[in-house]
């Protein structure tokens, strides 16, 4: 691997982005000069459209170094690893060809990673929002604060809050995808980019990240809400796939190596604290799940955070988890509720206190005192919490009189 001027192979798989991929060019078109040297990638995965036309048409017009490859569509994931298998620099990097980039993408990462070439293994750059419907751009990532310190490098083993979830807006060491093999798993439709990036940094000697705040990746929020992240509903992988291809066998992997590292523990936690908030929405809850495929993905569930520490899930702040979830994570793992934090005491209610409690498995027995004296409840119910159609995890409200 070059040490003053690395090279970039810029892998960008295509399908059905025609109306948008032009913007992704003018960026790539645009970038500023600096010690590195660029190859581009682009991989037809059986478009209907004309993508791999337009990206032929810009490699001849801009006689940049790149190749079209055609494939019978496959999935992103199988496009991205026959971009690997093609890639001819040190550092392998794979946009989405309906986001863009900053113009000093590839020059800042090139002036970041002066200095420390022999250690790092993973380069994150910074990702922004771009809105299409009023074509603004905000920094507004959940996972911004890994560009609070600046450029430094970050070893994942301190500093496990710092992850990386998405390959678009990353830069990975080809040396090190060719000696462990390390690929994309094939025809997954969800989490594919963590799969590939945990599994990449468990391959590595030593997680040794570098965030690049001055490169930005511009993630498009479609107008049309017809991108992968939108389809959820048509997508088994979403509640399935993402578990039994990904994180199970996953997981599987850093137990061989040892210990599951904080960092990975950290990426689950992540990822479902998006998941289960859909159950609490009602326009998004999973109805369309049989009540067998909502009990398979409780069993899933369970098979990945039963891996997870509850201390990991008791501290998680990265993203907003209710209480009532962070429970339930505990509840499917197997783990006991903490013994603080599960009871809750409202004085909003008109004439009654009102308290409220969550508990596993059977109603527990309740012995309710004021100064001695029993106290015999207003109201009394218990609340089932709904997440696809789970029983281990309930919640008693109480009303008392003032």
């Amino acid at each position: 691997m070059s040490s003053k001027n690395p090279k970039f192979s810029v892998v960008v798989p295509l399908f059905r982005t025609e109306a948008y991929l032009g913007d992704l060019l003018r960026s790539l078109e645009e970038q500023k000069s600096g010690n590195y040297s660029l190859e581009f990638i682009f991989v037809d995965d059986g478009s209907d459209d004309q993508c791999g036309a337009m990206a032929q048409a810009w490699l001849e017009r801009t006689a940049l170094v790149g190749e079209v490859i055609r494939q019978e569509n496959a999935g992103v994931a199988a496009a991205r690893n026959t971009g690997i298998e093609a890639a001819q620099g040190d550092w392998v990097t794979f946009p989405d060809s309906d986001d863009f980039l900053s113009a000093d993408y590839f020059a800042e990462a090139a002036k970041a990673l002066a200095g420390v070439y022999k250690s790092v293994v993973l380069m994150s750059a910074n990702v922004f929002r771009f809105d299409e419907h009023t074509q603004k751009k905000s920094d507004e990532h959940p996972l911004r604060h890994k560009f609070e310190s600046g450029q430094t490098l970050v070893d994942l083993r301190d500093v496990p809050g710092y992850i990386q979830t998405q390959t678009a807006s990353a830069f990975f060491r080809v040396d090190i995808i060719r000696e462990h093999n390390v690929r994309f798993v094939h025809g997954l439709r969800v989490a594919e980019d963590a799969m590939f990036a945990s599994t990449y940094l468990l391959s590595t000697h030593a997680p040794l990240a570098l965030p690049l705040k001055k490169s930005i990746y511009y993630y498009r929020r479609r107008s049309a809400a017809d991108s992968a992240a939108d389809t959820y509903r048509t997508n088994p992988d979403f509640y399935f796939g993402r578990f039994e291809r990904g994180y199970i066998p996953l997981l599987a992997l850093a137990e061989s190596k040892g210990d599951i590292p904080q960092w990975l523990q950290n990426i689950i936690l992540y990822d479902l604290s998006w998941l289960f908030p859909r159950e609490m929405n009602v326009e998004r809850k999973a109805t369309h799940l049989t009540a067998e495929e909502q009990a398979r993905v409780i069993v899933l569930l369970g098979e990945v955070l039963k891996h997870v520490q509850a201390a990991s899930i008791i501290s998680y702040r990265m993203t907003t988890i209710a209480p009532e979830v962070r429970a339930l994570m505990l509840t499917l793992g197997g783990m006991e509720l903490p013994p603080t934090g599960s009871v809750r005491l409202s004085k909003n209610v008109a004439g009654a206190f009102e308290i409220s409690y969550l508990y596993q498995g059977e109603v527990p027995t309740e012995i309710i005192e004021s100064n001695g004296r029993p106290v015999t409840p207003i109201v009394q119910k218990t609340r089932r919490l709904d997440y696809f159609g789970q029983q281990l995890l309930s919640e008693r409200i109480i009303r008392l009189p003032q």
